[in-house]
């Protein structure tokens, strides 16, 4: 028998109440099996201590305070006004800071992007990039510089010329599809 079938008939064993097939399978497994074993011993301790007890009338008080600790349980005291108009006003204080924080949410989702500089301080976007002409004896200027300016809003960066920069410029493709770039 496994440790859920012999749990199940534990009771029985400690009460006596068990057959005879039934209890000689749980005492072999006890012998191997110390924790069915301690439960076991728990049962018995319990059986033992209820049958000391002796019937007759509760001492007086009793059942007064036993109805006291009940009573507190069941029907709990009711708040004070002061409290409950406390607790009335955070209630009201907290659906407004709700929806102060909804509102500020709607208008940072849904404010339009700047036209100007936001602050004094602010820099100026620059226009577009052009890419300047290659000059006639090849050579490279030296090799360009980025710059990033941040955007308000949550934008990607944007690129900054600063006239070092060098881009061919493709003035028409070959006849034919040829490409030679």
């Amino acid at each position: 028998m496994g440790c859920d079938e012999v749990r199940d008939l534990l009771a029985l064993v400690a009460g006596g109440e068990a057959r005879d097939e039934e209890r000689v399978s749980v005492e072999e497994h006890l012998s191997h099996c110390a924790s069915c074993a301690k439960e076991l011993d728990l049962y018995r301790e319990a059986r033992a201590h209820l049958a000391l007890l002796r019937e007759g009338d509760a001492p007086a008080g009793t059942w007064k305070s036993l109805w006291s600790g009940v009573q507190a349980d069941l029907f709990p005291r009711k708040p004070s006004r002061a409290m409950a108009q406390f607790d009335t006003s955070l209630r009201y204080a907290a659906v407004v800071m709700v929806g102060l924080a909804v509102g500020v949410g709607v208008h940072v989702a849904t404010r339009p992007e700047p036209s100007g500089p936001v602050a004094a301080d602010a820099p100026v976007r620059p226009g577009p990039i052009q890419a300047p002409v290659v000059n006639v004896t090849g050579e490279r200027p030296a090799p360009f510089r980025i710059e990033v300016e941040p955007r308000a809003r949550f934008h990607a960066p944007r690129v900054k010329p600063d006239g070092n920069s060098w881009l061919p410029r493709v003035e028409a493709l070959p006849v034919g599809g040829e490409r030679d770039f």
